[in-house]
């Protein structure tokens, strides 16, 4: 009786196991439920060798059933050598995608690494997609293929200085000197055809004939020193000097450049040593014909250090010189020594008693030949002393010698103050001057009609009454700026009519530089979450957000962090380009019941090249996994395994041999107990 059973066991777990096998052997592969994925879209960012970029994909699944366990795959096709590889390669048992359904389109962001042997050139980048079918059975797969632009940035030369060397240790006031700059390369290639410049001498002079060295090569890691025989000036006010190093290097094609500034170990000379010139007395004094007088000027040098290749020059309102230059010059002047020049005036003395102004401007150099800062002082001349003159000829000039903005940043849809200086360069004065601010057309620029700058509380016109001969008249208008200005700097043109004594008309146009910004803006649309999640089974965040503002927004991305498992977690937009609006999609998985906390950060640089953080804080309810059908208890095998359910069971192919199984035990049991029976009956015979 015990083997009969045992055979029976066995013929039930046959049947039980080889059954669903026969099932999908009987039903073919033509009614497998199969996914046909695809991909719609591809959008790579830059691929920088020896670094990691973004690949985003937009998937559609065209079949009528579900893909389950999605995973992409990359490759370089064409190529013995493998150029990109995931930069994180996904667990066999965690998918990028869990499922999608179907005619569902999911996106997904990948990211890739770039190899560092890569050239700077295009490369073919495959992308793979496999799946699983809802029987868990490995199914048809998308596939694109797409050019890749490899760039250079980050691998380049990195020029430092490591040392400097004078020779002599302290040289002495005017005395020449070696100064050796050793140099080394601290990047990871190598620099060819080294153009090293030596600039920025406002406080040495060059003794050698040239400012430039060439070195052929200077490879990673190594150090090549360079020598230039320099004189200090006395009055530099530092001892910096800077190195403007131009250079090629592997894979790129033109030059790359940057600026080393070296301070050099020398001790600053004291500044009592210096010649200094100053104006000691002034007198006028009657000349020999009406109108005309001599001034009589006496400079001094109150330093202790000779001064040398003097020049002196005489300028004022209503003063001319006559017969000579108003510039003298004088070759040298010994430390605390004065000297006295005799200059012939032509004075035209003003209308009313105003003090007339004279201008001494002094020009010169120490000892050693460095020029020394340039001196100016003026000297006040009373009316009484002087009598009525000669009126001077030529034609005034107008200029803008300055301007300032306040503020100095303008934005778009404010107001700003723009304050000229507008001088007078001639001796003689002018008068009945209109200067006109003309600002662009918007219309121009693409706008919608008006100009760049309104004036505010008055016209785009002002008016001045007279400006004197060398001097200046500040003037002040307020701006208005368009909402719509592109952000950018505005040539606007100044237009100044004037007439001079003899109402003869003159106009001259200036320009100043006017730059706007505009105020970046970014705006979170929506961010949508499910109700209600079960623990273990994915739920779907969704936001959109748009660039409302004037500008682009660089370096875009949006992150979906918290303490909970989740897919597609990062989102690297790149630049998102004014009213341009986009949207995330991320999956999170809960691990716990309770309430889940998670937040959207998003990031970019602003107009101003800052990084701005917008953060959107989300929750859901996680409530307790619920209780699984029969057919989904089983353990998805992986990808490349076949799989199955027991959805039929219970299908003629299984419930047949099972009954004939129970038929022919049924049948041995009976005969077993008659036979019994029939040897009994014979026994008691």
């Amino acid at each position: 009786m015990k083997k009969i059973v045992s055979i029976c066991a066995f013929l039930i777990s046959v049947t039980l196991f080889v059954s669903p096998s026969l099932v999908w052997a009987q039903e073919g592969d033509d009614d497998i439920p199969s996914p046909v994925l695809m991909i719609e879209d591809v959008e790579p960012g830059s691929a920088i060798a020896g670094e990691s970029f973004y690949i985003k994909l937009v998937i559609k699944n065209e079949g009528e059933h579900k893909a389950r366990n999605v995973f992409a795959e990359v490759d370089s096709p064409g190529t013995t050598r493998t150029y990109f590889t995931r930069d994180s390669q996904p667990d066999h048992d965690e998918p990028d995608l869990n499922e999608i359904g179907p005619g569902e389109t999911r996106s997904l962001t990948i990211p890739v690494a770039v190899s560092e042997d890569a050239e700077s050139k295009s490369y073919q980048l495959s992308i793979n997609l496999k799946s699983q079918n809802v029987l868990f059975e490995s199914s048809s797969s998308g596939s694109a293929t797409l050019t890749i632009d490899v760039g250079y940035e980050n691998l380049k030369p990195v020029i430092d200085m490591e040392d400097v060397i004078i020779e002599p240790d302290a040289p002495q006031i005017g005395e020449d000197f070696q100064t050796t700059i050793k140099l080394k390369n601290k990047g990871a290639v190598d620099a060819n055809n080294l153009n090293i410049e030596l600039n920025e001498l406002e406080n040495f002079n060059l003794v050698d004939v040239s400012n430039r060295r060439l070195v052929e090569t200077l490879e990673s890691g190594d150090q090549e020193q360079i020598t230039f025989q320099l004189k200090p000036k006395e009055d530099r006010e530092s001892n910096r000097i800077e190195l403007d190093i131009a250079y090629d290097q592997r894979h790129e094609t033109g030059e790359s450049s940057e600026t080393l500034s070296v301070n050099l170990p020398l001790e600053t000379p004291e500044a009592e040593s210096l010649p200094v010139l100053t104006v000691d007395s002034f007198e006028i004094e009657d000349g020999t014909e009406e109108g005309e007088y001599k001034g009589l000027v006496t400079v001094e040098n109150l330093g202790e250090q000779e001064a040398q290749d003097i020049r002196i020059s005489l300028t004022g309102d209503h003063v001319r010189t006559i017969g000579t230059s108003n510039v003298k010059n004088i070759l040298s002047l010994e430390g605390e020594e004065e000297k006295e020049l005799e200059y012939e005036l032509g004075i035209t003395p003003p209308s009313d008693n105003e003090v007339l102004d004279l201008q001494v401007e002094m020009e010169y150099q120490d000892a050693y030949g460095n020029d020394r800062p340039k001196a100016s002082e003026q000297i006040g001349i009373a009316k009484t002393e002087v009598d009525e003159g000669l009126v001077t000829d030529g034609e005034p000039k107008v200029l803008i010698s300055e301007y300032t903005l306040d503020p100095r940043e303008i934005q778009a849809g404010n107001e700003f103050s723009l304050s000229l200086l507008i001088e007078n360069t001639h001796d003689r004065p002018i008068q009945n001057i209109k200067a006109s601010i003309n600002p662009p057309d918007i219309g121009e620029e693409g706008g919608s009609g008006g100009t760049v700058f309104s004036p505010v509380q008055g016209s785009n016109s002002f008016y001045i009454r007279n400006i004197q001969g060398r001097s200046h008249v500040e003037q002040e208008i307020g701006l208005y700026v368009d909402p719509g200005a592109e952000a950018r700097t505005y040539t606007v043109p100044v237009e100044l009519e004037y007439e001079d004594q003899n109402a003869e008309s003159y106009t001259e146009t200036e320009y100043v530089n006017i730059s706007v910004t505009q105020e970046s803006r970014f705006d979170v649309l929506s961010v949508e979450t499910p109700p209600t999640a079960h623990v273990g089974e994915p739920a779907t965040i969704n936001a959109e957000f748009v660039n409302s503002g004037k500008v682009d927004l660089s370096n875009f991305t949006v992150t979906l962090e918290g303490d909970f498992p989740k897919e597609q977690a990062s989102y690297y937009v790149g630049n998102l380009e004014q009213d341009t609006s986009d949207f995330y999609q991320g999956t999170i998985i809960p691990d716990e019941e309770g309430i889940l906390e998670g937040e959207l950060v998003f990031s970019y640089l602003d107009h101003r090249n800052e990084e701005v953080e917008i953060t959107e804080e989300f929750e859901m309810a996680v409530e307790p996994p619920p209780e699984p059908p029969e057919d989904m208890k089983e353990k998805p095998p992986r990808p490349d395994e076949k799989g199955g359910s027991m959805d039929s069971f219970w299908s003629p192919m299984v419930i047949i041999p099972l009954l004939a199984v129970i038929g022919v035990v049924a049948f041995f049991v009976y005969r077993r107990g008659r036979r019994k029976k029939e040897e009994e009956e014979m026994l008691d015979a």
